[in-house]
């Protein structure tokens, strides 16, 4: 099974905390104000991204950022 991190932007507050914890690199800060007028994290580069969770565990924002679990396919 595959781990990949899920983003709601109108959920985040533009604190970044989970950039700075992920180890990939794969939160990128976002140009646009959501509808609540913060600058959200603007994507997940999945292809990069390990799965690890320390984005979610970090964010502040409940429900924010969440773990999507896939199957692989062999």
């Amino acid at each position: 099974m595959k781990h990949i991190v899920s983003l709601n932007t109108e959920r985040c507050k533009g604190c970044y905390v989970c950039a700075s914890h992920c180890p990939k690199g794969c939160l990128t800060p976002g140009s646009v104000i959501n509808n609540s007028g913060y600058i959200a994290i603007e994507r997940v580069e999945t292809a990069d991204c390990i799965g690890c969770g320390l984005c979610v565990l970090a964010c502040p924002e409940p429900r924010a950022l969440t773990i999507l679990v896939s199957k692989e396919v062999s």
